[in-house]
């Protein structure tokens, strides 16, 4: 605040707001994989759509690692930066956070940190359940979560891909 004589009591906006925003920032790149792999072989759209993406040409190496990117980085964040305000911790021990989110940037056991991904997300959800909320309040609470569930179970099912990886540093 800069405005002389103004004091502000609730100290909400310390906190970078990249920080803040990771959450969303990181369905940017759910997105786009999900945009260039397609809906699947058993969704509606197959059979109604004819110009639809040709999953057997997408690059999953690439794709793979901007999913694993997208779903690390803000874990990472909350790890590190989760004693700010506003920043997500997904009401999990911060250094679980900060040790899934490297594990998933570094490309070695990528399936497991996924996992682990998934059933801390599961743990916020119904940490964030509440009996005095409608449907509508809870599930405004935790949203954007099953976006990260349903990117930890592509990875555990697909793999997140060669791309960076030490293997692939190697070669």
């Amino acid at each position: 605040v800069t405005t002389p004589g103004v004091e502000v009591t609730v100290s909400t906006y310390t906190s970078p707001a990249m920080f803040v925003q990771i959450r969303d920032i990181a369905l940017s790149g759910f997105m786009f994989v999900l945009l260039l792999i397609g809906s699947g072989r058993f969704s509606t759209d197959q059979f109604i759509l004819t110009n639809g993406v040709n999953t057997d040409t997408a690059d999953w190496d690439k794709l793979g690692l901007l999913l694993r990117l997208s779903l690390a980085i803000p874990l990472i964040i909350g790890g590190l930066f989760g004693s700010y305000p506003q920043i997500a911790t997904f009401a999990v021990w911060q250094p679980l956070l900060l040790i899934a989110g490297l594990v998933l940037v570094s490309g070695i056991k990528t399936r497991e940190a996924a996992l682990l991904v998934a059933l801390m997300m599961v743990w916020f959800i119904f940490s964030k359940l509440s009996l005095e909320k409608s449907l509508i309040a809870n599930l405004n609470g935790f949203k954007r979560e099953f976006a990260f569930i349903a990117a930890s179970i592509v990875i555990i099912l697909r793999g997140s891909g060669e791309a960076y990886t030490p293997r692939d540093i190697q070669n």
